[in-house]
């Protein structure tokens, strides 16, 4: 079995920092031993970590900043923030095989040159994807910064793995959330080959993401924060049935974790009762074929 979106650090303050700051209760320490402990008991082989700093949700440093050139040394600190939590995932993903690494990539505060580096850094360094979060960004995934992230994933063979859908603490912007399914059409339009997964269902937005995944065979979604979170309520009938009108060939199972429980997860996706294919899709063939193994 395999999670499909966790969020690790290399100690208990930054993990918890970062959950604070993307609006949850730091109930869990966000380190590896912590998620090894409850991976044993759920039962779960495997994890991709997603690596995404808790500098990428401070831009409003960068807003505030004053003179012009406390921005570019906030900037290049943010910078060096993503670079390192990238290098670091990596790192623990060469050394344990249950980890694998999916870098993190912020076009709101990297340029275009620093992108394609930062992301080719990470391939060469065994990374099998690329993380982005446009409502962190606020940026929506057509708009030209972001154009490097994908044009590289697809020279590379990476998918892209992306927040989606509305909620939480993230403010929508003039044309809605800024990671809606829809808003990733004219991405997949001009990037037909993009392996893409838009996290947490679609997140209020399921029929945009029903719609979305019925146009593009490269596109898929993952479980996190759907199935019982402090901002999501806990329907099994309406999970079940979500699933199914994706199709589960085009679902995969992710937590969250450390704001969600992958032990409870576990418990919960069993509640779905779902069929055997079904669940063998979900909780592992889904995720091996995104990753290449």
């Amino acid at each position: 079995m395999i999670d499909g979106h966790v969020h690790l650090f290399p100690d208990e303050a930054t993990g918890r920092a970062w959950q604070q700051v993307v609006g949850f209760d730091a109930t869990r320490p966000g380190t590896v031993e912590d998620l090894e402990s409850r991976m044993r008991a759920a039962r779960i082989e495997r994890a991709i970590v997603l690596l995404f700093p808790r500098s990428a949700h401070r831009r409003s440093e960068l807003r505030a900043a004053r003179p012009p050139l406390a921005d570019q040394a906030i900037r290049a600190r943010l910078v060096d923030e993503i670079r390192a939590l990238n290098r670091w995932g990596c790192d623990l993903a060469a050394r344990d095989a249950r980890f694998v690494a999916f870098i993190g990539a912020d076009a709101s505060v990297m340029g275009a040159r620093e992108l394609v580096d930062e992301i080719r850094r990470g391939a060469a360094a065994g990374a099998r994807g690329v993380k982005i979060l446009p409502a962190a960004m606020r940026l929506y995934p057509g708009d030209p910064r972001l154009g490097p992230v994908f044009t590289t994933c697809v020279e590379l063979g990476l998918p892209v793995l992306s927040q989606s859908g509305s909620g939480g603490s993230a403010e929508p912007g003039p044309r809605g959330p800024f990671g809606r399914p829809a808003a990733f059409g004219p991405v997949l339009a001009a990037h037909p080959s993009l392996r893409l997964v838009l996290a947490h269902l679609g997140r209020g937005l399921e029929d945009e993401l029903i719609e979305l995944v019925g146009r593009h065979p490269g596109v898929a979604s993952e479980t996190s924060l759907r199935l019982g979170s402090p901002h999501d309520p806990w329907e099994p009938g309406v999970i079940r049935s979500l699933i199914r009108r994706l199709g589960a060939d085009r679902v995969i199972f992710g937590t969250n974790y450390p704001i969600a429980d992958p032990v409870l997860y576990r418990e919960r996706l069993d509640e779905l009762r779902l069929g055997r294919e079904e669940a063998a899709r979900i909780t592992s063939g889904n995720a091996l074929a995104l990753i290449g193994d």
